[in-house]
This record gives C-alpha cells, structure tokens and sequence, in this order.
C-alpha cells in the first residue's frame, strides 16, 4: 500500500483549488456586482467557501478511495514446465535412466 510523507492532502487540496478556478471566477464576478450594483457581499463569500469545501471533500473522497485495498488476488498456477517449482523429481521420472525403474 502506497503512503505520503505527510504533505499530500495539502497539496492535493491546493491543486484541486487550482482546477476548479472558475468557482474563483463566479465569486469574483459576484464581489465586482457588489461593489458596482450592490450585491450582498455573503453572496461572494457563499460561493468562495463553497468552493473551498468542494474541492477538501472531493479530495478527502479521492485520499479515501486511494487507500481501499484491492481484494486479494489468488497466485496464478505456474504453467512454464521449465521452470524451478514444476521439474519432476529423478526419482518420479519414468524415463530418466538413474530411477531403477529400467534395470528391472
């Protein structure tokens, strides 16, 4: 299992900001209306803590699902007769010459 050193939630959380930047755009719009028209200024900050608490619980739900471990897989048969786990013991070959089972 993968670990961070401490420091990737916060980044993660930071870069998440980053691609969600037209929330920025929307609030921004929304502090230009209220200086210009006057808006209520909560608007503005509704969306920029909207924005803030998207982007933490998406990043919380990312760091969560990251951290789900993948059911156990079984270890698959070794089919290569070539290989060290599958040769045949000396003694079980009937072939092999050195097994006693041609001297009979």
């Amino acid at each position: 299992m993968r670990h961070t050193s401490g420091h990737g939630f916060i980044l993660s959380v930071l870069l998440n900001l980053v691609l969600n930047i037209e929330w920025a755009v929307l609030a921004g719009i929304l502090f230009g209306l209220h200086y210009w028209v006057g808006l209520p200024i909560y608007f503005g900050f509704i969306v920029l803590g909207g924005w803030f608490l998207f982007a933490v619980g998406i990043t919380i739900f990312l760091s969560w699902a990251g951290s789900c471990a993948e059911a156990p897989r079984p270890e698959p048969q070794n089919k290569n007769p070539y290989s060290v786990g599958n040769r045949i013991p000396e003694n079980k070959n009937p072939y092999s010459v050195g097994n006693g089972s041609a001297e009979k």
